[in-house]
């Protein structure tokens, strides 16, 4: 076991994400544990058991930087995801429970809260084990006045004065299978570039809009494969999503189109802003 503040990581700067070594290497080197390339290039898990565990208290109501660590570093396979897929067992507040998959199946988040909590739900399984009031806890906590997403947290009816440890795992195969032209960097890269451009654009927009302004030609193929051009991209959920992106991975012109000469500067941006690319 080897004991640290996540919260005090420095920023992942663009040297550090080019850089062959993790600013976790200081820590995991002494162990012999070394850089898995075969999960990196892989769209399954190959390795049985987590070569890491992360086990702790997140800093109380503000959790956003370490899940903002933890979601982009699985997209890029950077800091600990290099090694293989980690396990993380982590208490955190009702203001971050209440976002991700175990708390939310039935309460209705806004457009941007969605399109992060699918995020989550794509590449991690997140289960619930218990729940622990504040007392369990030293040095003693409190609910702060002003609490964000208070309307969502009364909804899913979450308790506030308690800490809620999650069981968070990789998940074992990714949902979209990978064509030769890419990396597995480039093949999640895509779905989150395209996950964005849904999200970004007005609800009402008609998904031919978007698609055609980086995928041109792709109607008839889209539309032979049952896919409706005119629907408003607001009214698509995630299974929707993936299957567009899988008939885009197969559609024979997206090595020659915008969106794949697209992805290198969309992955480029993840490693410099990541903040851009991915929020919690």
């Amino acid at each position: 076991m080897h004991p640290f503040d996540l919260s005090r990581l420095p920023k992942q700067t663009f040297i550090d994400a080019h850089s062959e070594r993790s600013l976790f290497m200081e820590i995991f080197e002494p162990t012999g544990l070394k850089p898995n390339h075969q999960w990196l290039s892989s769209t399954s898990i190959t390795c049985k058991e987590p070569p890491v565990t992360f086990i702790g208290v997140l800093p109380p109501f503000n959790e956003k930087a370490l899940f903002l660590h933890f979601l982009f570093t699985r997209l890029t396979g950077l800091g600990v995801f290099q090694f293989g897929p980690p396990e993380l067992l982590l208490y955190v507040s009702a203001q971050k429970y209440v976002l991700l998959p175990p708390a939310n199946a039935e309460t209705k988040l806004s457009k941007m809260l969605r399109w992060r909590r699918d995020e989550y739900e794509l590449y991690f399984d997140i289960k619930l084990l218990l729940s622990e009031p504040f007392s369990s806890f030293f040095p003693p906590l409190k609910t702060p006045k002003k609490l964000k997403y208070a309307n969502y947290i009364r909804e899913a009816d979450v308790k506030t004065d308690q800490l809620y440890l999650l069981d968070m795992k990789v998940k074992e195969k990714l949902p979209f299978e990978k064509p030769d032209a890419i990396s597995v960097e480039h093949l999640i890269g895509g779905f989150t570039f395209l996950h964005r451009q849904l999200t970004i654009a007005p609800m009402g927009t008609p998904l031919k809009l978007i698609v055609s302004s980086t995928l041109s030609g792709i109607e008839p193929y889209l539309e032979q494969n049952g896919i409706e051009l005119e629907v408003a991209i607001g009214s698509l959920d995630l299974q929707q999503i993936l299957k567009l992106y899988s008939l885009v991975l197969k559609w024979t012109g997206f090595p020659t189109s915008a969106f794949f000469y697209e992805l290198d500067s969309w992955v480029e941006n993840a490693l410099v802003m990541p903040d851009k690319c991915v929020s919690v």
